[in-house]
């Protein structure tokens, strides 16, 4: 732009410096918010993350992550199967054949093109992509028509121009529909049960200002949106607000119970230990670690960096001084859990800051 214009200040020159500036600030915003890795695991180890990996093919701008609620809405039998399969294959379809939106532009499907099989190439050997990662791709297609609109150049509208222009008009179609479920589906069955947690322990004057603690910690990202407190995490052995999942943990039952004790001494109300339930799986009721009547028992979470193991000795002291107070079911996207009130003399009780 600059030996376009005589090397001489333009209006042309002013956009590219406009432009150039946020691109650096952007890159720099990024870097620090990404390095040091300090809340994904995936990022933290991509090495040995990538064998556990599968081949995914941008699935979350699909109907995946809506298979339950849609084997809801038209039966979990043969004509629900029948249902969900035929909007996969038309959303898988779309995402394939979308780059030839920019056919009649060798650069641009060849920019649209590649980057589909980059992302998916990347999202399945080096990081685990969701549906925020995923879009991204989606973004680039609508950045790149933008520049195909702006060019001199017509429009191709030859035939696979126009397979292109219905498939990429079909997964937009699909992302409002996607956005219509994960909207509306609350009516059927909540996202999480955090709401509902709250609302019951603010009910009682002892325990809305209860320290909570979790088996796993992801279960509790969300009940600071409602508490406006941290809550304490296990593997941080700290109270925050976001889980750091690079932190590698292997704690037990009685690990809760000494922290939940701990955190006693420094708090007015009696701490509240959570304990997720289990994932639900087809054709099973859905399992929590207490309620199982084995000798030991092992939980793997967050890709098994973090393992908690429940022993009947352990179950045995931890009913002994706690009791249980509720339990909620899992919910669309975070799994239930079963409330415990850490049993706690009043007199004991002190509150650490005000000394």
């Amino acid at each position: 732009i600059w030996y376009e214009n005589g090397k001489k200040w333009s209006e042309d020159s002013k956009k590219a410096c406009l432009n150039s500036f946020l691109g650096i600030a952007g890159f720099i915003a990024c870097f620090m918010t990404v390095y040091p890795t300090r809340y994904d695991l995936a990022a933290a180890h991509p090495v040995e993350m990538t064998v556990k990996h599968h081949f995914r093919f941008f699935k979350h701008l699909t109907f995946f992550g809506c298979k339950d609620y849609l084997s809801d809405v038209f039966g979990h039998h043969l004509f629900g199967k029948i249902v969900y399969l035929v909007l996969e294959a038309v959303a898988y379809a779309a995402i394939l054949f979308s780059s030839l939106v920019l056919w009649g532009d060798a650069f641009l499907f060849s920019v649209a093109a590649l980057s589909l099989i980059g992302f998916s190439a990347f999202f399945s050997i080096v990081y685990q992509g969701g549906y925020r990662h995923e879009a991204l791709w989606l973004m680039l297609v609508v950045a790149l028509l933008w520049i195909k609109k702006n060019t001199d150049k017509e429009p191709a509208g030859n035939v696979l121009n126009k397979i292109g222009s219905v498939s990429f008009y079909t997964i937009l179609t699909i992302q409002v529909i996607l956005s219509g479920l994960l909207a509306f589906h609350e009516v059927h069955k909540p996202n999480s049960m955090s709401k509902q947690f709250v609302d019951f322990i603010n009910k009682d004057e002892i325990l809305k200002n209860s320290p909570i603690l979790s088996s796993m910690d992801y279960n509790l990202e969300a009940i600071p949106y409602y508490t406006k407190r941290p809550v304490f995490m296990m593997t941080l052995n700290d109270y925050d607000v976001v889980v750091p999942y690079k932190n590698k943990l292997d704690y037990n039952l009685d690990d809760l119970l000494k922290t939940a004790q701990k955190l006693a001494v420094c708090s007015k109300s009696p701490p509240l230990i959570l304990i997720a339930n289990d994932k639900e799986k087809a054709g099973s009721s859905v399992l929590n670690i207490m309620d199982e009547n084995a000798e030991k028992s092992v939980r793997n979470y967050m890709y098994n960096y973090w393992t908690f193991t429940v022993t009947s000795e352990q179950k045995k002291r931890f009913l002994e001084n706690t009791r249980e107070i509720a339990r909620y079911p899992n919910g669309y996207l975070e799994q239930g859990f079963i409330v415990y009130q850490l049993n706690v003399v009043r007199a004991e009780q002190s509150d650490c800051r005000s000394k």
